[in-house]
């Protein structure tokens, strides 16, 4: 607790999945093969999922998780699921990095009983 409050985190992350040319979390990355003077890009095929997980930074636990393609991944809708399904009895505050920031994801915050 800090001031009364429960301390959270929300993050994501990409983890690679073993390759399969049908796997529904199949997508396209761009790669460097070497470095070198021309910098040419390569593309190739790898299956990757991105976690997305709300974190209780005092307590040491996860609190949820959401899983989704790379390709579809949305971490702003994702976070806001999160909060709205987060059930606390206590007043709580979300920390996020800066990739998360939106209105949409504020005032959905401020509709919340408990977060701040």
């Amino acid at each position: 607790m800090y001031h009364g409050y429960r301390l959270l985190a929300i993050d994501g992350s990409d983890f690679a999945l073993p390759y399969d040319k049908h796997s529904p979390f199949l997508c396209n990355i761009q790669t460097r093969k070497t470095p070198s003077a021309n910098n040419k890009l390569t593309t190739k095929g790898a299956c990757l999922i991105h976690a997305n997980i709300l974190y209780d930074i005092a307590n040491c636990c996860y609190l949820d998780c959401l899983l989704q393609s790379r390709k579809g991944m949305d971490e702003r809708s994702a976070a806001v699921h999160m909060l709205q399904n987060l059930r606390l009895q206590h007043r709580y505050i979300v920390l996020m990095d800066r990739g998360y920031e939106s209105f949409n994801l504020f005032e959905h915050g401020n509709r919340l009983p408990d977060c701040n």
